[in-house]
């Protein structure tokens, strides 16, 4: 609810003033006064009370406006200063604008003494609302960030669990039971999917999105698709077809990770939506022509990424919607029958205009869709000067090593390792997991029993850390490892499921092995990390 009060404080201002600050009845906006005789009511004033306006007199001689704004500052108020009095020069009003005052008000004409206080009540208001909108919104992205941790954390823990239990390790379980459990484990990674879905498009709404340029070849870009949707294609008894039009060798400078997350969408709803027939990739070099249809630069450099299927396509009176959030071709019946949330579309639009290209779709109900992405071939001046995304920020590449999961480890009895995580579900699941590739996974629930173990002569190769404990946050965990003697070079993976920035990870590395965010496939990667450990020992 927003406050509608304003507080006004008049300080020895003329009977004029007070008469017109008194007779303002502003929209229903409550106005409430304060009056002031001495600097030292001043500071009384600002003891126990904000006020949003002080209106200050500077014919009275007995009360020193300097002093006052001495107060003011000091006490770090954002109260808008405003000073009254007979005419002044420019120079004069100059001189009083440098001393903190916001504006200068004449009191020769009441009518115009009225307007201008009624304008810095407006301003006092708008104000107001502005701080509490910045607020809800910062209160927002903790709450974001907090639910994310929590459920990614948890639905990690089940398919950690699952996956466990799926390997059947004592051959005591049935196929159907084997069966549930993929089921299982499938409608999870599926639940971490849309979560990490929804935190994109707060990303992209509330502009912090971070966007990572990077030179990628075309081609070799283009055919993973193939490696990766040839297998899922056929086991739908359907072909899918890279189509490369490209003459030669073409670089682009883009986020490939964005440009990836728009394509696979595509690609795998096309997938989804095709019982027979085909879905097609294919990469060209638009025609000017081309550019112009779709309202887009004709002197712009660009390229193409076409998605086409014959699958169940959209209807008229859908076409105008299916890029919104939530929203699928068919409604509830489309939902039914292939499931989804109807987020992939509205994220895909959005990257593709932050990146400076444009999402278009063509299709024929019944017959099969096509969806195109237009990308520049360079997207920095796009994402630096596109207004309404101001705020995203443009990273240099990442130059952190990549490393790749390890499918299978060959179990090392001399590694031990520290496992701090808040979720006592989540550490025995993973523990258990764990328990295939290492001696021993003592866990810590907290930072004051981590610190237990860190201070032990406790022998540990590695310390997984979570970034949210009960009574600390991780890096402050992971600055005091560093503080102990014997902990100063053991190896740290940060293995969380809060969504950290770009800069907070090049932070983390500093001190870090590995920062790995827990997601789908997230353990496997983290595997990977504890491999490249392993054999390093």
């Amino acid at each position: 609810m927003i406050d509608s009060n304003v507080s006004i404080l008049l300080a020895q201002t003329s009977g004029i003033v007070h008469e017109v600050v008194s007779g303002l009845n502003y929209q229903g906006i409550e106005i409430e006064t304060g009056f002031l005789r001495s600097n030292a009511d001043l500071i009384k004033a600002y003891r126990h009370h904000h006020w949003d306006i002080i209106i200050l007199n500077l014919d009275h001689d007995e009360f020193n406006y300097l002093k006052a704004i001495r107060v003011i500052q000091r006490r770090k108020a954002q109260s808008r200063i405003i000073a009254t009095g007979r005419l002044k020069n420019r120079d004069e009003v100059n001189r009083l604008l440098k001393t903190g005052i916001h504006e200068f008000i004449p009191i020769t004409d009441p009518v115009l003494l009225e307007i201008k206080i009624t304008q810095n009540i407006e301003f006092a208001l708008l104000r107001k609302r502005t701080r509490e909108l910045e607020h809800d919104l910062n209160y927002k992205s903790q709450f974001i960030a907090k639910i994310s941790h929590e459920m990614r954390t948890t639905l990690n823990s089940v398919i950690l669990l699952s996956e466990i239990l799926a390997e059947n390790r004592n051959r005591s379980l049935k196929d159907d039971e084997i069966e549930y459990i993929d089921l299982i484990h499938g409608s999870s990674n599926n639940l971490l999917d849309l979560l990490n879905k929804i935190l994109d498009l707060s990303k992209i709404q509330s502009g912090k999105m971070n966007i990572q340029l990077e030179q990628i070849d075309v081609k070799d870009f283009s055919k993973r698709f193939s490696r990766l949707y040839i297998p899922v294609a056929r086991e739908k008894s359907i072909r899918f077809i890279y189509d490369n039009k490209l003459s030669e060798e073409q670089l682009i400078k883009t986020d490939r990770i964005r440009l990836e997350q728009v394509l696979n969408n595509l690609i795998s709803n096309a997938i989804k939506f095709t019982k027979k027939g085909h879905v097609k990739l294919k990469t060209y070099i638009p025609s000017k022509n081309e550019l112009n249809f779709h309202k887009l630069d004709q002197n712009e450099k660009m390229i193409a990424f076409e998605v086409s299927d014959t699958g169940i396509g959209i209807s008229d009176e859908k076409i105008q919607i299916i890029f919104e959030s939530y929203v699928q071709a068919e409604g509830q019946k489309t939902e039914n029958s292939f499931g989804g949330t109807g987020l992939g579309l509205a994220i895909s639009k959005e990257i593709a205009q932050i990146l400076g290209g444009k999402l278009t779709l063509e299709t024929l109900y019944g017959e099969g869709s096509t969806f195109t992405v237009y990308m520049p071939f360079n997207s920095q001046k796009a994402v630096e000067n596109k207004p309404e995304v101001d705020v995203v920020k443009v990273l240099k590449k990442d130059k952190t090593k990549e490393v790749k999961p390890l499918p299978k480890l060959k179990k090392n009895s001399k590694v031990n390792i520290l496992l701090i995580d808040n979720s006592t579900i989540h550490n025995m699941a993973l523990k258990e997991f764990l328990s295939v590739v290492v001696k021993d996974c003592i866990t810590a629930e907290s930072a004051q029993e981590a610190y237990e173990f860190l201070n032990s002569d406790h022998t540990f190769d590695c310390i997984i850390l979570d970034m949210y404990l009960p009574d600390a946050y991780g890096k402050d965990v992971l600055q005091k490892i560093r503080e102990i003697d014997h902990r100063k070079t053991t190896p740290v993976i940060i293995y969380s499921g809060k969504t950290i920035s770009k800069t907070e990870q090049k932070e983390l590395y500093q001190e870090a092995m590995a920062v790995v965010q827990k997601n789908v496939n997230s353990y496997k990667v983290l595997l990977g990390h504890l491999g490249d450990m392993m054999r390093e020992k």
